[in-house]
């Protein structure tokens, strides 16, 4: 009786055992599911509980820059136009932080205002007269409204800016020959009409 009810213990341990393998095994592929495809849920349901997690955190900190900055990025690749309010806020909280005032200018040119993201470059290189990003950016709002004089000025003040030869500053030097036409071995001058606590004006 006694080795009975051994052999009994025994089978149940093991039927236990092999149930409980069959039931990780079940669950591995629904956490896949889970973890790769989001509990089910589409891209677009994925990104609009992104963007409604930024925007409760902004609206729980109208203070942070970065929430509101966060909430503009999360909104710029398919809406522009949404992501330019929350990008003007976080850049007035901020005025003189560079990625705040280029997602600013992002979302305003992706909006199709273009010749306004430009003013707030000029308005963000007059306040940070040493910001080689800010001039590089304001070359290429200049250049793509055909305003090429004003483009020159910016891209020579990037390479005045960065001297030793940066990625940002040889790419200024390619598009400033290639608005000029004469390639350049030397670095350019400090534009005149640079009094370096103004904005850059042809």
């Amino acid at each position: 009786m006694l080795l009975d009810q051994k052999r009994t213990k025994r089978w149940v341990r093991i039927f236990a055992v092999i149930a409980s393998i069959g039931f990780v095994g079940a669950l591995i592929p629904i956490l896949v599911i889970v973890i790769f495809q989001g509990g089910g849920k589409s891209p677009e349901e994925l990104r609009q509980e992104e963007i409604a997690q930024a925007r409760a955190a902004a609206e729980a900190n109208p203070r942070d820059a970065a929430a509101w900055d966060t909430l503009a990025q999360a909104l710029l690749a398919d809406d522009p136009a949404a992501a330019v309010a929350p990008a003007r806020r976080a850049a007035r909280l901020t005025p003189r932080n560079y990625d705040r005032v280029e997602t600013l200018a992002l979302a305003l040119d992706g909006s199709g205002k273009t010749d306004v993201a430009l003013k707030e470059l000029q308005a963000f290189t007059a306040r940070s007269p040493r910001n080689a990003e800010g001039f590089f950016l304001l070359g290429q709002l200049a250049e793509k409204l055909g305003r090429t004089a004003l483009a020159s000025l910016a891209y020579q003040a990037v390479v005045r800016l960065e001297p030793g030869g940066g990625s940002t500053s040889l790419e200024a030097q390619a598009r400033l020959d290639a608005l000029t036409g004469t390639p350049t071995t030397t670095t350019p001058t400090t534009p005149t009409t640079r009094t370096g606590t103004g904005p850059v004006t042809p």
